[in-house]
């Protein structure tokens, strides 16, 4: 099983089912996940006042797949997750629903079983008691992890960008007003395209009309990282409102997974507050994580 974390929702799947689909607006969205044959994992959710009446849900559920000619409709529950199963197009199909008022999120989940495998009760049953939603915590944080990407940044900060191909991912966060961006990467295939020293490769991503004010090296857990901080060359007018704005960039190559891991971010520093950023980390494997 792989862990994964999106929008506030920790969940395990199978290791073979990737994420094909996704949403980026953490009030209403979807996530799917397929395997190398067919979409077997949807994930929905949405922000509510309350919970439903999961009664009434799902009776107007079950009408409305039979009207959809859905076959073998019955009611199925595994506290707290109330569902249908049924087929269509002779393909098993489990649907369930629950409230998290941690964070007052409606979640439904979705299990599509290939024809000629039964549905498995006690599968579904796992991985709905492994559906986890936490309350805000002190430090007002949340962990992201898809991609290979383990992430934790600022709870109120949104996912702007997702970009994922072959040996390469990552993932873009921001405040509502842009003054603090954080990035995160992950790349494989290192020795591909890495042709210069990983300490160069951070330098030669240092956004333009930046000056690096400080560089550091360190090891730890047999992790050899390398840090740099700079600041824009010019302020503007925004710069004199907020605070100037600083970058802090640090990569890695984990000694475990052999993928080069890189986080940066850019924020308005306040003079009267120069330490006032929240903290934000990164982790590669159980032995390593990161953070500024």
């Amino acid at each position: 099983m792989e862990s994964w974390a999106w929008n506030g929702i920790h969940l395990d799947l199978p290791d073979d089912w990737e994420l094909i689909q996704f949403s980026k607006d953490p009030r209403s969205g979807r996530c799917a996940f397929a395997d190398r044959y067919q979409l077997r994992f949807e994930l929905d959710w949405a922000v509510v006042d309350g919970p439903p009446d999961f009664a009434r849900m799902v009776s107007d559920y079950k009408a409305k797949l039979e009207a959809e000619e859905v076959t073998d409709l019955r009611s199925v529950q595994h506290a707290p997750w109330y569902g249908v199963f049924g087929r269509e197009n002779k393909l098993p199909i489990s649907r369930y629903g629950a409230f998290f008022p941690a964070r007052s999120l409606l979640l439904e989940i979705v299990f599509l079983w290939p024809e000629e495998q039964k549905a498995n009760n006690a599968f579904e049953g796992r991985v709905m008691d492994g559906v986890r939603v936490p309350a805000q915590n002190d430090d007002a944080l949340r962990q992201w992890h898809a991609f290979g990407i383990d992430a934790t940044v600022p709870d109120n900060h949104e996912l702007v960008e997702c970009n994922v191909h072959t040996a390469y991912a990552e993932m873009l966060f921001a405040d509502q007003k842009e003054r603090t961006q954080e990035t995160f990467l992950r790349r494989g295939m290192v020795s591909e395209w890495l042709d210069q020293p990983l300490q160069e490769w951070l330098e030669s991503k240092l956004p333009q009309g930046y000056t690096v004010i400080s560089r550091r090296q360190s090891t730890h857990a047999s992790h050899e990282c390398w840090q740099l901080e700079a600041r824009i060359t010019r302020p503007v007018l925004k710069d004199w409102l907020w605070g100037t704005r600083h970058y802090q960039a640090c990569a890695w190559i984990c000694p475990q997974d052999k993928r080069l891991h890189m986080f940066s971010r850019i924020a308005h520093q306040p003079k009267n507050a120069p330490n006032a950023l929240p903290d934000i980390r990164m982790a590669c494997c159980a032995d390593h994580q990161r953070g500024f």
